[in-house]
Parts: structure tokens; sequence; C-alpha cells
């Protein structure tokens, strides 16, 4: 059975189900740390889009540390940099304020996954970094999917060789990767 994605229904829906869940989650606690997202609901594929939400979050603070006064490419500061990174991705730590956004995107974003894998895939490839699908981003992007990671994988797979293909490209493959009968096989 085909569903048509409704973006306002989803959103809705995204918006009441964020609300309930930090209301019952933070009913004792004042903050939610990594490893409590990570198994806050049953859902593994919600729980791992709401810790890449928070990823795309921190990545964009990350860019605003660069300053014209600094030399932000520099071995030495980018070593530092991602050490000060991995520490402190170990230390997560949300209030309900700024939690509530971050699963209420996610949510959204799991419900597009499951009811229009292509739309999904499509909109991600689309958000690319300058336009440019990399076997970078998708190793690091890929460790966000559960039932959906066979997706980025193939992609790596087609990228052999090349440095990089366009967002264009790489929608493309989304469509002939993702079919009926593959998602039937993979993710049930």
């Amino acid at each position: 059975m085909t569903y048509k994605w409704n973006l306002q229904e989803a959103e809705n829906y995204a918006k009441a189900f964020a609300a309930l869940l930090s209301d019952e989650y933070f009913k004792n606690k004042l903050t939610i740390n990594g490893g409590e997202i990570l198994n806050l609901t049953e859902s593994k594929q919600l729980n791992l889009l709401t810790i890449r939400e928070l990823y795309d979050k921190w990545q964009t603070e990350t860019e605003r540390l660069k300053s014209p006064y600094f030399d932000f490419e520099q071995s030495e500061v980018k070593q530092a940099l991602a050490d000060f990174m991995n520490v402190l991705s170990r230390f997560i730590l949300v209030n309900k304020d700024n939690f509530i956004p971050l699963l209420t995107k996610s949510t959204k974003k799991t419900l597009e996954l499951y009811i229009s894998p292509v739309s999904f895939f499509e909109n991600l490839m689309r958000d690319l970094p300058d336009f440019k699908l990399t076997s970078e981003w998708l190793k690091n992007n890929g460790r966000f999917f559960k039932d959906y990671g066979w997706v980025l994988s193939e992609m790596l797979n087609r990228l052999s060789g090349l440095q990089f293909v366009y967002a264009n490209q790489a929608i493309d493959w989304v469509k002939e990767i993702i079919t009926d009968d593959k998602i039937d096989s993979r993710c049930r």
C-alpha cells in the first residue's frame, strides 16, 4: 500500500509526539544525555536520527568557531579541534526546551524515511555540503541509519574510485537503489 506524504500531518504528529514523550521523560529529570537519547524509544531509527539532528547542530556551531584572525586549516589546530570534539561528544547533555525541537525534527524525518524513503534520501542529497556526495559524508552519516543503512552502503559502492559526485547524480542513484522489492527484502 502506498501512502501519500502529507507534510503538515507529519509536522503536527511530530510536535504532539515530541511534546508527549518529552513531558513523560522530563517529569523527573532536568536533562537527557547521549546514552539516554540512544535508548529513548523502541524505535532505534528515531533515536539515531535524534542524535543525527544533534550532530548537525553541533557541526553548525563548530563552523561558527572559525575566525578570520586564526588559521583553522593548520593540522595542529584541526587535530586539537577533533580531539576536543571527541571528548565533548561523550558529554551530551540537553534540557527539555532544547530537546523538544530536536525530537520533533527527528520524528518528522523518521516518518518520512519509512513512508517515503526516496523522498527522504532525495532531500538528504539536496542538502549535501557544496552539493557533493563524498565517501567521507557517506561514512559519517551511515552510522545514523539502522534500517536504511544499505542505501548509503550501495551509494558508497557506486562512488568507489570517485572523489565525489554531484547531488543530481546522487539523487539518480537513490531512485535506482530504492525500489519496492529492495525495501521489502531488506527492511522486513
